[in-house]
């Protein structure tokens, strides 16, 4: 008897608590958003190549200007650094921002931001049939390839009652493996080298973080 009123006076102090509970109902959830190019759904052959910022900028060229003639890493590297003799630029490569260059000489439009963009955005360039490009940074330093690239062609978002959403991001790599990753820390840790690091056990230790993106590419 005495545990029965205790366990009424527990709930009696609680209910205001209980109270102010708001119950989630199926209503409040909102359906999933996916889109995809399906142009990327096969993979080609990998390009082995210490200019794979320049390799992704030339990709996108391509890929929404598709009646022009296609562009190659180099085109981009020669546009970025027009008076080195192609014979060094084959041994070099350009950053993100300098790669982004070849874009302004061309007179093709596109937006720069730090971070990720909105999901909104995103949904919206993949509905115009536009992948992003995707600016990644090593987390710890790596000589080799410090910054690296990759295109951002499908999302699904999950949106949630609180206006919050979970966000899955799907990327190609032209020059590593596809990235696949979630929103919430997937965003700060790339196994961009996960192939790699199968051979080579002293990169075991590098990731990339997404912290730039441009989209919006358009004449």
């Amino acid at each position: 008897m005495k545990k029965y009123l205790l366990g009424i006076i527990i709930l009696l102090g609680f209910s205001p608590f209980l109270s102010n509970i708001s119950p989630v109902h199926a209503e409040d959830f909102q359906k999933p958003i996916v889109e995809s190019l399906s142009e990327f759904q096969t993979k080609g052959k990998l390009t082995h190549t210490i200019q794979a910022i320049p390799l992704h900028v030339a990709a996108i060229q391509n890929f929404i200007f598709k009646n022009q003639s296609p562009v190659t890493s180099m085109d981009v590297m020669h546009s970025v650094y027009p008076n080195i003799q192609p014979s060094e630029l084959a041994n070099m490569t350009a950053d993100f921002d300098d790669s982004l260059t070849y874009f302004k000489h061309q007179s093709i439009k596109f937006t720069k931001v730090n971070g990720i963009p909105d999901y909104h955005i995103i949904v919206n360039e993949l509905r115009a049939k536009r992948p992003l490009l995707i600016q990644l940074r090593a987390n710890v330093p790596y000589w080799l390839e410090p910054e690296s690239a990759l295109l951002l062609y499908g999302v699904q978002v999950f949106p949630l009652p609180d206006g919050s959403a979970n966000i899955l991001y799907i990327c190609r790599s032209l020059n590593h493996i596809d990235q696949v990753t979630y929103s919430g820390g997937g965003e700060r840790n790339f196994n961009l080298l996960a192939n790699e690091k199968g051979q080579d056990p002293t990169i075991g230790n590098i990731t990339y973080s997404w912290v730039g993106t441009a989209y919006g590419f358009s004449k």
